[in-house]
């Protein structure tokens, strides 16, 4: 056979077995959603209709499967954010939109969310993106800190402080769900908002005094 063939036939194979593994990171999640962040590997090669050996032919166990459908939720959660937040919109509208593109995938894969905000699973891919949306947070408050004309170096730690703040909301809600989505939304909004305004009328505070120590 020519070597073109043999690639071409590489290639199909290799397309293949991705387009399977995605079908089996979507079984993933539906039995995730279906028996809990418990899940055995048995009940996820149940839901794909396949033995558990198949599932062994694209994943190196259970730890890179799970590690497969935290990089499905990472790249879905991304997505909806960046399509969300346009920072020339108003502040109380970013905050919002933003909550709402967060918490929407929260609020489609609950279950899966609970597996990987459990302390027992905390992995390099968490702590990741847990650190870019502190970041998020971070360039929110820099951008109408210096939009006031006050100092902003502080923006990098109150930002990871909010984002503590809403990861911790975010597992109460999804243990207790006493509250719709839209009701936790007007309450984090009012804290990262409220937020926002002291740290600017702390700063402009600290201004004035600097101001008057000097002359």
């Amino acid at each position: 056979r020519r070597s073109s063939d043999l690639n071409a036939g590489t290639e199909r194979w290799r397309v293949h077995r991705l387009e399977r593994r995605e079908e089996f990171v979507d079984a993933a999640l539906r039995a995730l959603e279906k028996y809990g962040p418990d899940v055995a590997v048995a009940q996820i090669a149940a839901e794909a209709r396949v033995a558990k050996p198949r599932l062994y032919r694209h994943f190196d166990d259970k730890a890179d499967l799970f590690s497969a459908v935290q990089d499905r939720i990472s790249a879905l959660l991304w997505e909806r954010l960046t399509a969300a937040l346009n920072p020339d919109e108003a502040p109380a509208n970013l905050v919002r939109r933003g909550l709402d593109a967060f918490l929407s995938v929260v609020d489609e894969y609950p279950n899966t969310f609970r597996m990987l905000i459990h302390p027992g699973f905390t992995t390099e891919r968490v702590l990741e993106d847990s650190k870019k949306i502190a970041d998020v947070l971070a360039a929110l408050i820099s951008g109408q800190l210096l939009a006031m004309g006050v100092d902003a170096d502080g923006a990098e730690p109150w930002g990871h402080a909010l984002n503590g703040a809403v990861a911790g909301a975010t597992y109460w809600w999804l243990e207790h769900r006493t509250i719709s989505k839209e009701t936790l939304i007007g309450h984090l909004s009012t804290v990262i908002l409220g937020s926002l305004e002291r740290i600017a009328a702390f700063r402009s505070e600290e201004r004035r005094v600097g101001k008057e120590c000097r002359s």
